[in-house]
This record gives structure tokens, sequence and C-alpha cells, in this order.
């Protein structure tokens, strides 16, 4: 259909050119799920290989990660509704591996969701990887070190998606829907308020650019938070459909609040406290220059990519007063880019230094929280 010119020309005059290039883009990745793995050559391969290598070492046995799978579950409110949520949540108590393999069964998007595309470029990897040269098998073990990291992540995210989509699943039929429109509210909520890696289910700027790529890392579900503030919220108050809107921002605020109690560990104790959960929410989810607005909220300095922060850390040894600590930052900086599950590592060794079982998940927050 796209190589008929009539078809190109009515569409060109009816959206005009850039309305064009969307659906082709588009139907392309469709067509190709891999596309945003096609780069190939040189740097860009080389690059590919150190973004899995980074995923690894930042998510891989990260139990503060795990943990912020679950505020995503509140999302699917809007699709399901209080109700349905937690009538879901006692089917899965109940039997949770019988609704763990119906709703796979029912859509298989869900049995091969990945939170973001490093995980599923490293499984493809993983499988393809040859057990001939040196390199090779160094290459297959950081591979399966982080497929075995991931774990615990894939397997949290899998029950949060199981008992949203059941939840919205069963409201459907319990309208009156048919089978098969239940399965596709479920399907689109899910595909809508949960993370994913497929090129057909992410926005054009994760699927067309490699060292765009770098900049859009973890921020997968972000941007479906953007879409759902952003567009969502907005188009269900058009429409006039008020309490769809409310829902939605009360499930987009929840989840905000949640994610905030994880990283601070502790519970909101003033309105100081509300205002900067909301205001984390709104520089996070910011596309692209979400992570730089946050890391001068703060005070961590500059944002860059691994690649060119390990570069930086060995030339800072040379000017460093202390030369041994500037070393092994330098050194920390490589780790990351090899795979080595540097945070996990980092967090058990302040687990056995300081005694403290918070230490596993980040330690509590010394930074001031900005007020207003």
């Amino acid at each position: 259909m796209l190589s008929n010119k009539e078809v190109k020309k009515t569409v060109e005059e009816t959206l005009g050119k850039q309305g064009w290039g969307l659906i082709d883009n588009y139907l392309s990745r469709v067509a190709n799920p891999s596309i945003y793995n096609g780069f190939d050559g040189g740097l860009r391969t080389a690059s590919r290989t150190l973004r899995g290598n980074v995923a690894i070492a930042y998510l891989a046995y990260n139990l503060l990660t795990i943990s912020k799978q679950i505020p995503s579950f509140v999302l699917y409110a809007k699709d399901a509704g209080p109700a349905a949520m937690m009538s879901s949540m006692t089917d899965f108590a109940q039997n949770p591996r019988q609704l763990w393999d119906v709703v796979r069964e029912k859509d298989p998007q869900v049995k091969h969701a990945f939170i973001e595309r490093e995980l599923a470029e490293l499984r493809r990897a993983k499988a393809s990887i040859k057990d001939k040269t040196t390199l090779d098998k160094l290459n297959k073990i950081t591979a399966q070190v982080g497929d075995t990291g991931m774990v615990g992540i894939k397997f949290v995210d899998g029950i949060v998606r199981t008992i949203g989509w059941n939840a919205v699943y069963q409201k459907a039929l319990q309208q009156g829907l048919s089978e098969a429109e239940s399965v596709r509210l479920a399907q689109n909520a899910t595909l809508r308020t949960q993370p994913a890696a497929a090129a057909k289910d992410i926005a054009q700027l994760y699927a067309t650019d490699e060292i765009l790529n770098w900049f859009t890392m973890f921020t997968n579900q972000l941007n479906n938070i953007w879409n759902i503030t952003t567009y969502d919220t907005f188009a269900y108050w058009s429409n006039k459909k008020y309490q769809d809107a409310a829902m939605s921002m009360m499930a987009v605020s929840l989840n905000a609040m949640a994610i905030w109690m994880l990283v601070n560990k502790t519970l909101p104790e003033d309105d100081d406290d509300l205002l900067d959960a909301a205001t984390d929410q709104v520089l996070n989810m910011l596309p692209l220059v979400g992570s730089g607005a946050m890391t001068g909220k703060r005070g961590w300095g500059t944002i860059t990519p691994p690649p060119i922060e390990a570069v930086r850390a060995t030339t800072a040894v040379l000017s460093a007063k202390d030369k041994k600590k500037a070393a092994i930052e330098a050194l920390q900086r490589y780790l990351v880019l090899t795979g080595v599950p540097v945070t996990a590592i980092k967090r058990t060794g302040k687990l056995l230094e300081t005694g403290e079982i918070i230490e596993i998940i980040g330690g509590r927050q010394k930074e001031k929280k900005i007020s207003f």
C-alpha cells in the first residue's frame, strides 16, 4: 500500500508530508520490531553494546528498581476502576500461577514484554553470542549476569501487568462486552500505562537514533506518564469525560507519591513533601531533558552519557589532588561500561559497612529538599 503513489498523494494532500512521514515510520517499526537495532556499523554497534552493559550495571540486582515497578499498577485505575483492581488482586492472591498463564495466553504481548529496550536487546544478544573467542566468553558471562540480575524486575513487572490486565478485562466482561473487545481494551490499557520496549509501542524519539538512545535510557515509563498527563487527560476533559480525566490525574498523582516515598524512604510529612513529589514527577517525565532537569534539582551536577563520563573521570585523575580517590572513581566508570552490576555491589558494601538494611535500597536521602 505504501508503494502506491496514489495512496501517498492522497495522504499528503490530507495530512501533509509530515503526516505521511509519521505513517511511514510507524508502519516500518511495526513491520520490523528490531528497527532500532538496525543502526549497524562501527560506533553505533559499539554504542548499542555499551548501552546494554550500562543497563546491567545500574539495574541488575537493584532492589529499589524492583520496588519501583509496583506503583505502575495504579495507572490502570482509569480503565479498570478500584473495584475491579481489588477483585483482580484477590484473584491473583488465590491462584497466581493460573491467572499468570491465562493473561499470557490471551495476550502474547504481555508474555514477551520488556520494560526497557536494553533488556530486550540483552535477551537477543545472549542467544546470539558465539562461545568461540575469549571476548565471546566474556560477553556471554556479562549477558548471563545481566539476564539473571533482571529476573526480579521482570517478575514484579509481570505481576503488575497480570493483575492490571485482568482487572480491565474482567470489568469489560461485566459491562457486557465481547471476549475479543475485552481483550483489546485490556491490551490497550497495558500498552498505554506500562513500560514497553517493542519498536511499535514506543515513541518515535526512542526508535530512530542510536545517539538519542543514550539520553532516553530508563525513561520509557516516564514517557507513558507524560502522554497520560499531557494528552490523554486533556482529551478526556475536552470530550467532557470528566470522570476519566479525574481518574487519570489521580492515578498519576498516586504513582508520583509512591515513587517519591520509595526514593526518599519516608512518608510525606507536610505540604512541601507533596509539592516535592509533584515537582519530581513533572521534571522526570519531560521528554529528553527530564534526567538533566532532575540532576539540576538534586544538585548532582551535570549529566553526560557514561562513555563520555568515563573519559572525563580518566582525565580528572591528572589534575586531582587525591589521585587514588580519582582513580577509583574512574575505574568505577569503566566497570559500568563493562556490565559489572556496580549499583548492587556498592549498596551491598554499604550494608555490610553500616549494618543498616535500608542501605540495600540506596539508604536514606541526604540532600535537602527544595522548598517553595
